[in-house]
């Protein structure tokens, strides 16, 4: 990181309540995004990174401690697996005993999407598919309807 980038990262960010809040450009999701190397990137890692001189991993996910998306402040930052990451407190699934249409969360009825970032009542999963399928099938018949009149099937 040149000293331009860096005095952009020192200078993105107030002091609040112990954190470093990221007032500059963001991503949709509360991130904190800065420019490096003409590469958009989340300051918070930014911010690790040149702390601890480290390079992560796109499989290192940082956690934030404090709770709070837009702080850059690397000793608020730890570290942790995806698994971890996804399933930590500050997300509220450690927490979740049931699906929000009340089904019990068990080994048998979650169900995981592909890269394993979010967990899902199976049941809730299993209704919404049967009723698409329900919708497609009507939108396929509707489809037809007036060729099987007109050639009287």
């Amino acid at each position: 990181m040149d000293e331009k980038e860096l005095d952009r990262l020192n200078l993105g960010y107030v002091e609040l309540d112990g954190c470093w809040i990221w007032i500059r450009g963001m991503f949709r999701d509360g991130y904190g995004a800065i420019v490096i190397a003409g590469k958009t990137r989340r300051a918070h890692r930014v911010a690790y990174e040149y702390a601890y001189n480290v390079t992560l991993t796109p499989d290192q996910f940082l956690h934030h401690k404090c709770r709070i998306k837009a702080c850059i402040h690397p000793e608020h930052l730890e570290i942790v697996s995806q698994l971890t990451h996804t399933d930590s407190a500050i997300y509220g699934n450690k927490e979740k005993t049931h699906c929000p249409h009340g089904h019990e969360y068990t080994p048998a009825n979650n169900y995981w999407d592909k890269y394993e970032k979010r967990r899902e009542c199976l049941q809730c999963k299993l209704i919404r598919s049967n009723r698409q399928y329900r919708r497609n099938k009507q939108r396929i018949a509707d489809r037809w309807k007036p060729i099987a009149l007109k050639y009287g099937s």
